[in-house]
């Protein structure tokens, strides 16, 4: 608004416009709430969320990095820091299945061991999608990365006494 004074500076006429802001505040309530959901979600899973632009290679990263890696997110990097932190014998086969996934467009699915901050390594199951732009080509990626390293000890764990309990079952007469 605005008010025109008198030259005594007395006021004399108010002038000024009113604006309906209800559904404005409508969205931006429901945009946190949507973001708790988010983190509460992410939070309860234990996962560790990140957004990939592809054309920089910039990564944002969200979640339960700090609980389930060790690092802050920011500590996280780009595409080449994420390269680095996976184990090397992984590594080949995780950026293959990237490239391809991101030519066709298709779900990125993928275990592999990653560093975490203090040195050792976890086994991570990374799920992608990509986001194409008009001409077709993946311009983004959404994904998320789920620590499985109880799942793959568990595992590793059935198949050993398994292979102990055959041995046994050959070697015992009858």
């Amino acid at each position: 608004g605005k008010v025109t004074a008198s030259r005594q500076g007395k006021p004399l006429t108010i002038t000024g416009t009113i604006q309906e802001v209800s559904q404005k505040k409508l969205i931006e309530r429901e945009r946190e709430d949507w973001k708790t959901r988010h983190e509460l979600v992410t939070s309860s899973a234990g996962l560790v969320i990140y957004d990939y632009d592809i054309p920089s290679g910039n990564i944002v990263w969200s979640g339960n990095s700090r609980e389930v890696l060790g690092f802050k997110p920011k500590e996280l990097g780009n595409i080449d820091r994420w390269i680095a932190l996976i184990h090397p014998e992984d590594r080949g086969e995780a950026f293959a299945l990237l490239e391809n996934a991101e030519k066709d467009l298709l779900p990125y699915d993928v275990y592999y061991r990653f560093r975490k901050k203090s040195g050792a390594y976890i086994h991570m199951h990374d799920r992608g999608f990509f986001i194409a732009d008009k001409k077709g080509h993946a311009v983004r990626m959404l994904g998320m990365m789920a620590d499985v390293s109880a799942r793959v000890e568990a595992e590793k764990t059935i198949r050993e006494n398994s292979l102990f309990r055959e041995s046994l079952e050959s070697a015992m007469p009858g």
